[in-house]
């Protein structure tokens, strides 16, 4: 069982990652990637999430992200008209030496997971995390149903598109994960 400093080690490897490819790692972003890395890499996020207003969200992430804050972990640069977002501070360099060999075996999947979500806005975001959320179902069918019933906003066409993209995603984590374990 991983204790909170090794989550927050990788909670702000997770947030270095985004922005090293680019993200603007507003909250939305930080939510959606620990989800995906909690769902690709198991014990890698210490948190539990649920499908809430866009999609799954935990507020005990919100909370340790207002901690870190608190502890000056992190920083929240508020950009006009943009909104905030999040960055590592110099102070996060002791959190990331005490983290670092419980993040280094976690930092592909943390890598894999910024790579694959920086570029997305949170509509995109949302509809992704949202068939993540429901990849356990067995008929496509059915998924689309699911999301649908829980994301009226979201087309049938969009809900297909996001399985389609989620489905790759996987794929290719799978194949990933399965050549670093060679």
């Amino acid at each position: 069982m991983m204790n909170r400093l090794e989550c927050d080690g990788v909670i702000i490897a997770l947030i270095d990652s985004l922005a090293k490819h680019r993200s603007w790692c507003g909250e939305t972003h930080i939510q959606k990637s620990a989800y995906f890395l909690s769902r690709l890499e198991e014990n890698s996020i210490c948190f539990g999430f649920i499908l809430y207003k866009h999609g799954p969200f935990s507020f005990e992430l919100r909370d340790e992200l207002t901690a870190l804050r608190a502890r000056s972990f992190l920083e929240l640069e508020t950009t006009f008209p943009w909104g905030s977002r999040f960055r590592s501070t110099e102070t996060s360099e002791s959190l990331k030496a005490i983290s670092d060999a419980f993040v280094t075996k976690r930092q592909t999947a943390i890598n894999f997971v910024a790579e694959k979500l920086a570029v997305y806005g949170v509509a995109t975001l949302e509809r992704l995390a949202t068939a993540l959320y429901f990849s356990a179902e067995d008929d496509r069918q059915n998924r689309i149903k699911r999301i649908r019933a829980a994301k009226p906003h979201i087309t049938s066409e969009l809900a297909d598109d996001a399985i389609t993209e989620v489905e790759k995603i996987c794929e290719e984590w799978r194949s990933l994960a399965t050549k670093s374990k060679a």
